[in-house]
């Protein structure tokens, strides 16, 4: 399979799903020597093209030789384990090394100071559970939910909340998450409580329209991350909302 086929079909490289393998190949290769057993590499890719393509369980059966009930039963599994490693890959500097960092990538940018991230919302499309339709449904008939997010200067997301429905305004979402409660309440790491940098409504001298010059250079770093990678928010949203779900 070319190495176009394999990011068409999965959304990541041969090389990144070799590596996502190797982390987690403890937890998803078969426990027995039966020779039916499924290989913990062939769950990986059952998972990923579900994902990526949103083909339904029993035409990816088909594809890679297991039936529905196995599908199924590697999603569960492969996602269990996916959940335990997400924090390593997903989260909010804390060491001073690593802020100075994204201080610095973000300064090159725009001059502007002691930006540790880049926030904002995006609403994606998804099917909830039945019992549930009425709460993440919009005006328009559709379900969203309000993917909040932030990313440093590289475009690499270091937060995501992805549990509210569309209709939650994103301030809420802020003010109810664990990064925006430890910023509010002026947690020592980041000091100041006055740490969220908005645009001027109506700039009036050159200073104020330098400013929200200089904020929207900024902060276009979150509006390129989700544009890049609007399906894998998507995903994002998805996984976070099956794991929400498990026991």
């Amino acid at each position: 399979m070319s190495d176009r086929r394999i990011v068409d079909d999965y959304r990541l490289s041969r090389t990144a799903i070799y590596e996502l393998y190797q982390e987690i190949r403890d937890d998803i290769d078969p426990t027995t020597v039966r020779s039916h057993a499924v290989p913990g590499l062939v769950k990986l890719l059952v998972v990923l093209q579900f994902f990526a393509t949103g083909t339904f369980q029993h035409v990816l059966g088909g594809n890679s030789g297991v039936d529905q009930s196995t599908v199924s039963r590697n999603l569960t599994q492969v996602l269990r384990t996916l959940k335990k490693c997400v924090c390593k890959h997903i989260a909010f500097p804390t060491g001073e090394e690593e802020r100075r960092r994204i201080k610095q990538d973000f300064y090159k940018i725009a001059g502007m100071p002691n930006v540790l991230g880049a926030i904002d919302c995006t609403h994606v499309a998804f099917t909830p559970p039945v019992d549930q339709e009425m709460q993440y449904r919009n005006r328009k008939m559709g379900y969203l939910l309000n993917v909040r997010a932030v990313c440093d200067a590289n475009l690499r997301i270091l937060d995501a909340v992805s549990r509210y429905p569309g209709s939650c305004h994103d301030s809420y979402i802020l003010s109810n998450s664990a990064l925006g409660k430890k910023f509010a309440e002026g947690d020592g790491g980041y000091g100041s409580k006055t740490w969220l940098l908005t645009p001027i409504a109506m700039p009036q001298s050159e200073a104020e329209k330098r400013y929200n010059e200089l904020h929207m250079s900024t902060r276009c770093t979150i509006e390129r991350t989700f544009g890049g990678t609007k399906e894998q928010v998507s995903l994002l949203a998805h996984f976070w909302w099956i794991l929400a779900i498990f026991p």
